[in-house]
């Protein structure tokens, strides 16, 4: 027997402001421009290397963000 329990005010106001405990943020580690290498470290281990934009070719940080953002195929909203 399954009996679905009403939904309470809190739970209702959520639903209404589309709210997300873990949020997608636009960051360059999940944007569609992001490029980096990964290479062997002497312990065998991966390691990413050279984290580049795809549009001006600069370095950048995984963690950071710019205008020309857009989520990779499968990641965001």
């Amino acid at each position: 027997m399954n009996v679905q329990q009403p939904k309470r005010k809190q739970q209702i106001a959520r639903e209404r402001q589309n709210y997300r405990p873990n949020p997608m943020l636009p960051l360059c580690m999940n944007c569609e421009h992001y490029k980096s290498v990964y290479v062997d470290t002497e312990r065998g281990n991966k390691e990413e290397k050279k984290r580049r934009c795809g549009i001006g070719g600069f370095a950048i940080k995984r963690r950071s963000t710019c205008s020309a953002h857009a989520f990779r195929i499968g990641v965001g909203i």
